[in-house]
């Protein structure tokens, strides 16, 4: 009996569309088999590219191609955000088969991570990569987060602007809405 074929291969490149109107692209790294408990996994690793349209394997200078690293703010407090770890654009993801997701062609992988990969699951900052479900064509949003803040400041630095002010409502409303559950439950008491 032999393994079936995987859904994708080490060293495809894959176009994403992580945000309409915004295309980039991925990098398989690794793959292993299924298993009794997984089924086959991939390390993926996200690049900078960004193309308004629907693009080809030529139309993207691969001496340029790594994988992308970038620093998320991550909020600490009310209308607090500070900046973590810079990591890795790398994760773990499944797929039993390729679904709507575009093959552009292959490359050695070697060329933009020459790193160990394992799967020990972590946040990309030491090595190891989380866990991040099926892989879709939508991925690689931390490129076109990247992307925007270079080619589209203004637009993009309004809309954080807006969601985190967004955000703090919503949480307020929850909070407030917990405290009244809480004090209904000890005047019940």
């Amino acid at each position: 009996m032999t393994a079936a074929t995987p859904a994708f291969t080490r060293g495809e490149v894959l176009r994403t569309e992580p945000r309409p109107g915004y295309w980039g692209c991925v990098v398989v790294l690794s793959e292993t088999q299924k298993t009794a408990e997984f089924h086959p996994r991939f390390h993926v690793g996200v690049t900078p590219v960004v193309v308004r349209h629907e693009f080809g394997l030529s139309d993207i200078d691969l001496d340029q191609f790594r994988i992308l690293r970038c620093t998320d703010e991550i909020r600490v407090g009310p209308d607090r955000y500070v900046p973590r770890a810079t990591r890795t654009c790398i994760g773990i993801y499944t797929a039993k088969a390729r679904g709507d997701i575009f093959v552009l062609g292959k490359i050695d992988p070697l060329r933009i991570y020459d790193a160990p990969l394992t799967l020990e699951v972590g946040d990309g900052t030491n090595g190891n990569f989380p866990l991040c479900g099926p892989l879709r064509k939508e991925i690689g949003w931390e490129a076109v987060i990247e992307w925007r803040r270079v080619h589209d400041a203004q637009a993009f630095s309004r809309e954080v602007v807006e969601a985190r002010a967004q955000f703090e409502v919503t949480e307020a409303m929850r909070l407030a809405e917990q405290r009244k559950r809480r004090n209904s439950k000890r005047g019940d008491a």
